[in-house]
């Protein structure tokens, strides 16, 4: 990577002009050489991508629409990878989501463009391969989408200004000309989701041929099918919910306060719920709201504060890496391996947000919201150390590595979770989350490690008609658990 990305992905704009001038406010087309995405990506890198796209965490969807039938809208069905060269051959688009996980290539850049636009917020890549003719009816998404051409051709229909600014779901057009949002019933939109009627007529016209870029704004209407076969890329923007920032930003400074962390007041009634507001509840609130005008007069503090939340979800965004997708119930077609067909089905091409969850969750997920997967996060001072600590001594296995984000992730011995290794300046390796091994014969594998000369945290505790537990730790003195069950 060159360590000037964003430049050369929106040359022969300057990213000051973009960010200016076309950020968040206009769709902006650029034409660009054949060779600008030449060593990017192309068509082996995308099918090497998803040899291992269950463990990895990308989904794969295809989709039937077609110039055929424009304003039909096909079911979106999940497949394998195995099945995608005879999806493509039957006459559907296939999107890859989100297809860096299984490119460290596609993931550093990512990074990298986050890094360049200081952006805070989900960012991850999409694969679309289509046959001619096929793409993707009229929607708008979310997010602010960018799409860098890789092979082959592509008309793109889109609307002149969003038809939302910033709207919270995806949306498509329905065959009789209404709006349907993705996963949201009418009844909960509001007035300012809804679109009455949509003029396809005024769309703007462009084809993207390789190293074409086109970038729309969030709510965008617009369609794209191929012309020929085509292949292309989709980086997306999530952006970060701003009320949600400055509450849980400046709520830090209240939560200061005892009495901002002390729940809200009690009001005894002997007949049960008051037929007024009770005296106490109103001095709560009347001495919480004088204490949030006083905060709102230190402008210098809240400015601070509000930079400090920014500088260190910015840092987050760019050096996490690529995002699991979240998960809906879809439904699969012609597959044969039902168990299979059950573990894909939980995916959705979808990614999720960079952002911590306590600033993204409206609600608790449910089992289904879950892909069936997932990663433990340990951190070490040395990379290449803990990897040979991990395969050599444990058992592990690699599965890629970054080194623009000096992390890595290795598969467990454990179907569908994961270790994923992050190079830091300083480990903190006493307390937090102690990650339990469970083995079938404790006393073999504690004198397997310590033939390697891995060090153990005292004797192995036997707690009678239960567990034996034997605590060991790594080359960073993180503390892990072997765990043997006596039931």
């Amino acid at each position: 990577m060159s360590g000037d990305e964003l430049r050369q992905l929106l040359f022969p704009l300057t990213p000051e002009a973009f960010v200016d001038e076309y950020w968040q406010k206009e769709s902006l087309f650029i034409r660009g050489s054949a060779r600008k995405f030449r060593e990017l990506f192309d068509w082996d890198r995308f099918y090497r991508a998803l040899e291992r796209h269950e463990e990895n965490g990308i989904g794969i969807r295809v989709s039937f629409d077609s110039v055929n039938a424009p304003g039909k809208m096909s079911t979106h069905l999940q497949i394998a990878a195995a099945d995608v060269p005879d999806y493509l051959a039957r006459g559907a688009s296939v999107c890859a989501d989100p297809i860096d996980r299984g490119d460290p290539m596609l993931a550093e850049f990512a990074v990298k463009v986050a890094q360049q636009l200081n952006y805070v917020g989900g960012v991850s890549i999409k694969a679309y391969a289509s046959p001619d003719g096929c793409g993707f009816n009229t929607h708008f998404d979310k997010g602010i989408a960018t799409t860098l051409q890789i092979d082959g051709s592509k008309r793109w229909r889109y609307s002149a200004a969003p038809a939302v600014a910033f709207p919270l779901d995806n949306a498509l057009l329905t065959p009789g000309g209404g709006v349907r949002y993705a996963s949201r019933p009418l009844s909960s939109l509001a007035p300012w989701e809804r679109v009455d009627e949509v003029d396809e007529s005024a769309f703007r016209e462009v084809t993207l041929e390789p190293g074409d870029v086109l970038c729309l704004p969030a709510g965008t209407w617009h369609n794209a099918k191929a012309i020929g076969r085509s292949l292309a890329l989709n980086l997306s923007f999530h952006p970060l919910d701003v009320f949600r920032f400055f509450v849980h930003t400046l709520g830090g400074v209240l939560k200061e306060r005892p009495e901002w962390r002390g729940g809200l007041p009690l009001a005894y009634s002997k007949r049960g719920w008051p037929s007024g507001p009770p005296p106490a509840v109103t001095t709560f609130f009347d001495e919480r709201m004088r204490e949030m005008q006083q905060l709102l007069q230190e402008p210098q503090l809240i400015q601070q504060r509000l930079f400090q939340g920014w500088q260190l979800l910015a840092r987050q965004t760019q050096s996490a890496p690529a995002p699991m997708p979240a998960s809906v119930k879809v439904t699969t077609a012609g597959r044969k391996d039902d168990q299979t067909a059950r573990s894909t089905a939980t995916r959705q091409a979808r990614p999720a947000s960079g952002a911590p969850p306590c600033l993204e969750l409206e609600q608790p997920p449910s089992v289904d919201d879950y892909a069936g997967r997932i990663t433990c996060t340990i951190s070490v001072s040395r990379l290449d150390r803990s990897i040979r600590f991990y395969e050599d001594v444990l058992g592990f296995r690699m599965l890629y590595r970054v080194e623009a984000l000096s992390w890595c992730e290795l598969a467990s011995p454990v179907s569908n979770v994961t270790i994923g290794l992050a190079e830091v300046e300083h480990v903190q390796s006493e307390g937090g989350v102690v990650l339990t091994l469970y083995v079938k014969d404790l006393e073999a594998a504690r004198a397997r490690l310590e033939g390697l000369d891995v060090r153990f945290d005292g004797p192995t505790r036997v707690i009678q008609n239960a567990v034996k537990l034997a605590a060991f730790f790594d080359p960073d003195g993180t503390r892990l658990v072997l765990s043997e069950a006596l039931t």
